[in-house]
């Protein structure tokens, strides 16, 4: 079986999505694939030369719905290569770093290239990454929320390198890590 990209498909499942992370280099986007899909974090992360492969599988009302990510590099030199793999894509996540405004400005960019690229009109998602930057924001949440708003985009919450959520209150990922790990039918990474 091949998904819509035409990546081959080494599971069964109900339902699969090809989902591709774009936004300047260093903006944190394989790390946050890396943190959805396997919760790890390193600090000196190397930047993603080309394109980088993920899934992640979630199980809901006995449905299985497998995320294939493709995690692409925001090197202007690979800016031709990766706008092949938009092709396929059923979402596009875009990522840019709230404490260097010139990643936030280059998100019109981005959303530019997806619409140009991609051939199934992918829903597109802005994130504002490194929350725990705080102190160095550049980019304010009301700036952001507006432009997202203006090019019909969701925003989603700014995230910190050790939670899934700003909201989130300290240990609540180790909370939900333990009720997941007895719950395997909703949530499994592979």
């Amino acid at each position: 079986m091949k998904d819509a990209g035409g990546v081959p498909d080494s599971g069964r499942c109900d339902y699969l999505f090809k989902i591709i992370l774009v936004g300047d280099v260093a903006v944190g986007k394989t790390n946050l694939i890396t943190r959805y899909t396997t919760k790890a974090f390193s600090i000196e992360s190397k930047p993603t030369l080309g394109v980088e492969f993920s899934n992640a599988t979630l199980y809901k009302d006995g449905k299985s719905i497998r995320a294939q990510i493709w995690d692409t590099s925001g090197q202007e030199i690979y800016k031709s290569i990766t706008k092949g793999y938009f092709k396929g894509a059923h979402g596009a996540l875009v990522i840019y770093d709230i404490a260097k405004k010139k990643t936030f400005e280059h998100v019109a960019g981005w959303v530019n290239d997806i619409k140009d690229s991609a051939d199934l009109n992918p829903a597109i998602m802005m994130i504002g990454n490194k929350c725990d930057l705080e102190n160095l924001r550049e980019v304010p949440r009301d700036e952001a929320i507006q432009f997202a708003k203006q090019k019909g985009m969701c925003l989603a919450g700014e995230r910190r390198r050790n939670c899934l959520h700003r909201n989130q209150r300290p240990g609540h990922d180790q909370r939900r890590a333990r009720l997941r790990k007895h719950d395997k039918r909703y949530w499994r990474e592979e």
